[in-house]
C-alpha cells in the first residue's frame, strides 16, 4: 500500500521547489537561532525518525524540509527498492528540490573498486552564459571563493530573510548595477578595538562585494588573489584567473554588459521592434543566430566580452569523422610497446623532431 501524500496533500508551503534555501546546515553556536529566521516547514515524521536514529536536529530538519514535498516523477519499476542499500528514493526527492544550494551525500559505489565520491555542496544559482570563456570565468571564480572560505575560515552567514530579499532584488532589470544587496561586514574576526556587532551586515553593491568596501571589508576578489599567492599559484594560471575575474569585475561595474543586457539591447535596436514589448519571429531568429555566432567565434561582442576573443570553432567534418584507423592489431601492439619502453626512464631517450623534407634528417 502506498503512503499518503505529504501533508495529507493539502499542506501550504511558503516557497516553490525552485527557490532559495530556507535552512542553513551550520552547526556553529547559535547559528540556527541567529540566521535561520524563515518559516521552513518540515515533515515531523521524518524529523522524529532521524533524531531517534542519532542524527542531529539541524541535519534532521534539513532532510525533513525536503520531505514536505512529494516526488514529481517515479517509475513503476522503481517503486519498491531496498532503501537500506539504495538511495534512489531519497535522491528522487532531493533532486526535484531545485534550490540555490544543494547538499549531496555520497552516492552508492557502482563497484568495489570504483572511485569514492565524498560529500558535496552544489552552488546552483548560476546561469549558463553564451561562451565557454564566460562559463569558465564564473565556474572558476565560485570554486576559488569556496576554497577561500575554507582556507581562511571565513564566515559569510547572514539571516536567510536577507538572502531572500537579495534574491528578490536580483530579479530587477540590471540589478547588478542598480541594486544593493545585504552582505556580511566582517567575514573574519574583527580587528582588535573594532566597535560594533561582529555579526553585522549591511547593503553593498555587487562591485563592493567583489572588490571591497572601506577598510573593514576586503572584497572577494582580493581574497582570491591572496589565496592564489598563498598556495604558490604558477604565473600562467594566475594570469588566466585574472582574466576571468576582470570579466566579472567589468560586468559588476557596468563597463561590460551582462548576457541579459546584451540581448535586450539587440532587441531594442532591431528594425522590427515597435516599442510594444512584443518579440516577432524575425527578432527571435536574429537573436538566436547572433547568440550562436558569438558562442562559436563567428561574431565579435566587445560590449559583452571586452578584449576577449572567442576562437572560432572548426566544425568541418565534425560529425562525419569516423573513429576508426587503418592500423591493424600488429601496428597497435608495436605502438604500445614503444610507449611502454618510453615510460621506463632507463630506456627512454628524447627523440629529436624530424621535419618533413629535411635532407639532413633523411640521411
Amino acid at each position: 500500500e502506498l503512503a499518503p501524500l505529504a501533508g495529507g496533500g493539502v499542506a501550504s508551503l511558503p516557497k516553490s521547489r525552485y527557490e532559495s534555501i530556507s535552512l542553513y546546515l551550520a552547526n556553529c553556536a547559535g547559528c540556527q537561532k541567529k540566521y535561520c529566521d524563515l518559516d521552513a516547514p518540515v515533515d515531523a515524521v521524518s524529523v522524529g525518525m532521524l533524531t531517534e536514529a542519532g542524527i542531529d536536529i539541524t541535519l534532521a530538519r534539513h532532510v525533513g524540509h525536503l520531505f514536505v514535498r512529494d516526488p514529481l516523477v517515479i517509475h513503476q519499476d522503481r517503486l519498491h527498492l531496498d532503501d537500506a542499500v539504495d538511495t534512489e528514493h531519497f535522491e528522487n526527492l532531493q533532486s526535484t528540490n531545485w534550490q540555490t544550494v544543494r547538499w549531496k551525500p555520497p552516492p552508492k559505489r557502482t563497484s568495489s573498486c570504483g572511485p569514492h565520491i565524498g560529500w558535496r555542496v552544489e552552488f546552483r544559482s548560476m546561469e549558463v552564459q553564451l561562451t565557454d570563456f564566460e562559463n569558465a570565468a564564473f565556474t572558476v571564480f565560485i570554486a576559488l571563493v569556496s576554497r577561500v572560505i575554507l582556507a581562511f575560515d571565513l564566515n559569510l552567514y547572514i539571516p536567510l530573510s536577507k538572502v531572500d530579499e537579495n534574491m528578490r532584488r536580483a530579479h530587477a532589470r540590471s540589478a547588478h548595477r542598480t541594486q544593493t544587496f545585504w552582505f556580511r561586514k566582517h567575514m573574519g574576526a574583527p580587528a582588535a578595538g573594532t566597535v560594533g556587532d561582529p555579526d553585522e551586515y549591511e547593503e553593498m553593491t555587487v562591485e563592493e562585494i567583489l572588490t571591497g568596501k572601506g577598510e573593514y571589508f576586503p572584497g572577494l576578489m582580493p581574497l582570491v588573489r591572496a589565496y592564489l599567492e598563498a598556495i604558490g599559484c604558477d604565473p600562467e594560471t594566475g594570469e588566466k584567473v585574472g582574466e576571468y575575474m576582470e570579466l566579472i569585475r567589468l560586468r559588476a561595474t557596468g563597463e561590460l554588459k551582462t548576457a541579459a543586457e546584451w540581448m535586450r539591447a539587440r532587441m531594442m535596436a532591431h528594425p522590427e521592434y515597435k516599442a510594444d514589448s512584443e518579440v516577432s519571429a524575425g527578432m527571435a531568429y536574429d537573436l538566436l543566430r547572433a547568440c550562436s555566432e558569438v558562442s562559436e567565434g563567428r561574431q565579435s561582442a566587445p560590449d559583452l566580452l571586452g578584449k576577449h576573443w572567442v576562437r572560432p570553432l572548426k566544425v568541418e567534418d565534425a560529425w562525419y569523422k569516423p573513429l576508426t584507423s587503418a592500423a591493424g592489431k600488429q601496428d597497435y601492439s608495436a605502438l604500445l610497446a614503444r610507449y611502454v619502453r618510453q615510460a621506463d626512464p632507463a630506456e627512454f631517450k628524447q627523440a629529436e623532431p624530424v621535419l618533413a623534407g629535411d635532407p639532413v634528417a633523411a640521411k
